[in-house]
């Protein structure tokens, strides 16, 4: 089960990546890593609430998740007010299944756009 949904996490989610226009290679990048870090965050939180993983599950979802794409460096802010706000945000338009192919992507980067302005 774990396996099946890291893959359906890893393919949904790169569909629906919001890729914001900013200045610097290095900002842009950061930002775009961070908006990974928040769409894997709302996923796997949405998974919690209907009940589809425990808490030992997304724990290891995510840190599997961070490794494979570089992100660990972001587990610090990942726990942060800013990370957790823009998680819980993102989580309350999830579908109700959770599949973020079907997330709504105008609310997906209207979200995602707003909250980056307060991302350090």
């Amino acid at each position: 089960m774990i396996s099946k949904l890291k893959s359906f996490l890893l393919i949904s989610l790169t569909s629906v990546l919001f890729y914001p226009s900013v200045g610097s290679t290095n900002e842009r990048q950061d930002l775009l890593d961070k908006a990974r870090f928040i769409g894997f965050g709302a996923t796997i939180n949405c998974l919690l609430n209907i009940d589809r993983i425990n808490s030992e599950q997304a724990q290891y979802i995510l840190v599997t998740q961070l490794k494979k794409d570089n992100l660990e460096y972001l587990k610090d802010w990942g726990r942060g007010p800013e990370a957790t706000k823009s998680i819980l945000k993102l989580s309350k338009v999830m579908p109700s299944d959770c599949n973020p192919n079907l997330i709504d992507k105008e609310k997906f980067n209207k979200i995602v756009s707003e909250e980056m302005d307060n991302w350090e």
